[in-house]
């Protein structure tokens, strides 16, 4: 999901003078969104990715 909001944000609202850091490079902007999606999803999703034990039935 980073990866894809790395993209849109190059595509439609990357810099088109080269002189962005992020912006300037496709291969940056679909990275840094990459580290930035990483970094949100525990904050957006908490519940997410923790296993549940349905064994436990008492």
């Amino acid at each position: 999901m980073g990866c894809a909001g790395g993209w849109l944000y190059y595509r439609y609202v990357g810099c088109t003078a080269g002189t962005c850091a992020v912006t300037s490079s496709l291969w940056l902007s679909t990275g840094f969104g990459y580290i930035l999606g990483s970094l949100l999803y525990p904050v957006l999703w908490p519940g997410r990715g923790k296993r549940q034990d349905c064994d436990r039935a008492e």
